[in-house]
């Protein structure tokens, strides 16, 4: 994900502002709207991979929300070119908030083997 969606290769300014258009664009095309639903599609398996590894799989698709939506706002957030805007501080905010669901459902299912 991090080699992906988040490489500085990728995540540019330009990158971000062409994929708000391509999504923008997506409402009053179909062409474009079937993309985006093979990207999104892609992602989710790509995502749902690792996280079923780690995870039960409900608590997977809903930490792959959280991750999806946390993705999203990276990109505007970049697309915006808002002043604070940092990729490195995003990739370890989104590193520490995939920990932390982690530790969650590991405490959790210690609760319920207990």
């Amino acid at each position: 994900m991090r080699r992906t969606n988040l490489s500085s290769d990728v995540l540019t300014v330009g990158t971000a502002q062409s994929w708000l258009t391509l999504i923008s664009g997506s409402f009053s095309c179909t062409q474009r709207e079937r993309i985006i639903r093979i990207i999104n599609r892609r992602q989710f398996s790509n995502i749902m991979y690792e996280l079923r590894l780690l995870l039960p799989d409900l608590y997977a698709q809903d930490v792959y929300r959280a991750i999806s939506f946390f993705l999203e706002g990276i990109w505007v957030h970049c697309a915006m070119q808002q002043d604070d805007f940092s990729l490195e501080e995003s990739k370890n905010q989104l590193i520490k908030f995939v920990d932390n669901q982690l530790l969650i459902a590991e405490k959790n299912s210690k609760w319920a083997s207990t």
